[in-house]
């Protein structure tokens, strides 16, 4: 593959996550609040991959599914996109949905069936900019 000015590049297709670690100043005490610290790392396969790839010097892009908007918002102090339009979460669940209920068809089946339901609600609620009722209270 190449980019605008035919250099070649990567583009890895896989997960992305937010690793959250807390630890507290001193013994944990129960139903109180206890005092300490968090601590969030990047990680997933995906993500991986790409980052040493980078470090290897190779221009990489990675395509994630619902992981690179809530990173960008979180490493950005923004509340994610996911927590205020639900079509994102929406979209996920109903992919794993049809991927456990294709699980007949062998997994690679039901993994790409269920991935492109989710690309495919992505790009249509992108589309028709598709939002889920706020619940008011």
């Amino acid at each position: 593959m190449s980019n605008e000015k035919n250099l070649p590049y990567a583009v890895v297709c896989g997960g992305v996550n937010i690793d959250i670690g807390a630890h507290s100043f001193a013994p944990l005490r129960g139903r109180d609040s206890n005092p300490g610290r968090v601590e969030l790392s990047l990680g997933g396969v995906g993500r991986n991959i790409a980052h040493n790839m980078r470090l290897l010097g190779v221009p990489t892009y990675l395509l994630t599914a619902v992981g690179g908007g809530t990173l960008r918002d979180v490493l950005a102090s923004r509340i994610p996109d996911i927590f205020l339009k639900h079509v994102y979460a929406v979209a996920a669940i109903a992919g794993g949905i049809l991927m456990v209920l294709s699980l007949g068809f062998g997994e690679r089946a039901s993994m790409l069936l269920g991935f492109c339901l989710v690309i495919a609600l992505r790009c249509l609620a992108a589309r028709f900019r598709w939002n889920l009722p706020r619940i008011r209270g």
